[in-house]
């Protein structure tokens, strides 16, 4: 009898801990889609050394290369990390107000390194010139891959057309 029970609190405390790892990992997924919701936000009036920090921040959160997919944007293929924030840097001159705002990330782990999430994102721009403002929810598939220092790390970003209005 008390080999049973021991067996069964076995079995608990692993499946406790399983779900707390993937729990955590899920946690740490999450944290990284705000971090890079952050990084491309722009608020009005932001300065050219805010601009820098964010440009940094959002290069430690891609993979080497990144592989875009995204209806109406103009440059998807895979590329290199630095030449995405360099078209990010870019985009955002354009703009005088830009809100990303991360409102459901769902993340299913394909191996210890690698994951794949479908995230739901508030989208929200004024253009410079007026002519072009956005306000929509957007919903896309991103797979990551976890870097050497452990962090998870951006290495696509494809459009999922689940929610087309």
């Amino acid at each position: 009898m008390k080999k049973y029970i021991e067996i069964g609190l076995a079995v608990v405390v692993l499946g406790f801990l399983a779900y707390y790892f993937f729990q955590g990992e899920a946690r740490k997924v999450r944290k990284q889609f705000v971090a890079i919701a952050n990084a491309v936000s722009k608020p009005s009036g932001e300065g050219n050394i805010a601009m820098g920090v964010k440009m940094a921040t959002l290069a430690n959160l891609l993979n080497d290369t990144v592989v875009i997919s995204i209806k109406d944007f103009p440059f998807n293929s895979e590329m290199p990390a630095d030449e995405l924030v360099s078209l990010a840097s870019r985009g955002r001159t354009y703009f005088d107000y830009m809100e990303i705002t991360i409102l459901d990330v769902e993340t299913e782990f394909t191996s210890k390194t690698t994951a794949v999430s479908r995230c739901a994102a508030k989208v929200r721009t004024r253009s410079k010139t007026g002519d072009y403002n956005y306000d929509e929810v957007r919903e896309f598939t991103s797979d990551l891959v976890k870097g050497e220092n452990k962090k998870w790390l951006f290495a696509s970003f494809k459009q999922d057309d689940l929610l087309k209005k």
